[in-house]
């Protein structure tokens, strides 16, 4: 069966049913049809058993969020492509793991990957321009950036990235209202779009 037909059998089902990591892999498939999806999925699951065995059992969110950035950044080299970001490369989620560079919605893609390896309940957000991650802490929740080495972002930080799109200052309701966790379908409509527009 080929990659189109395999992602068109898995769009069809529950959303919950929808591997967003296998998903990525099938549109990276078309391009590449060689790509052995099962063996980039078993690079990911690498990643996040090494990191796991490394923590201690009682590690709570905050701690493993921390050890989860130093690991994935500053170990593994993952970063924002800043030059050519349009490059198709960095939506095609094989190339990203193997280059070490992304743009938010595929690096977020490794992101949760590699947290939920570990535990943590990482959910994707269809942030306006530019792909985010939450995660529930003790205190609330935490809102990421995988672009930016998962900087933690706060409400005024995200007033102050939408205000040029609105041309005012959004209210901290209308920022909350699109901090909702984004379904399997919606994370790979998005990928999708973004490769539409690059070609």
């Amino acid at each position: 069966m080929q990659a189109a037909e395999r992602f068109e059998r898995m769009a069809q089902g529950p959303d919950e049913a929808i591997d967003v990591v296998r998903g990525a892999l099938l549109i990276a498939a078309e391009q590449y049809p060689d790509l052995d999806i099962d063996g980039a999925i078993g690079v990911l699951n690498g990643f996040a058993d090494t990191l796991r065995r490394r923590l201690r059992p009682d590690i709570g969110p905050t701690d493993s969020l921390r050890a989860l950035n130093r690991y994935m950044f500053e170990e593994l080299g993952f970063h924002g492509a800043t030059e050519d970001y349009y490059d198709p490369r960095n939506s095609f989620l094989n190339d990203v793991i193997a280059r070490r560079a992304g743009i938010p919605i595929t690096l977020a893609i490794v992101y949760m990957s590699l947290g939920r390896g570990i535990g943590l309940k990482l959910e994707g957000v269809s942030f306006p321009g530019h792909f985010l991650v939450r995660c529930p802490v003790h205190d609330g929740t935490a809102i990421l950036d995988p672009y930016h080495r998962g900087a933690s972002l706060s409400i005024a930080d995200l007033q102050k990235r939408l205000t040029p799109m609105h041309g005012k200052t959004p209210t901290r309701a209308e920022v909350a209202a699109l901090l909702a966790p984004a379904s399997a379908r919606e994370i790979l409509s998005r990928l999708l779009r973004n490769l539409r527009g690059i070609y």
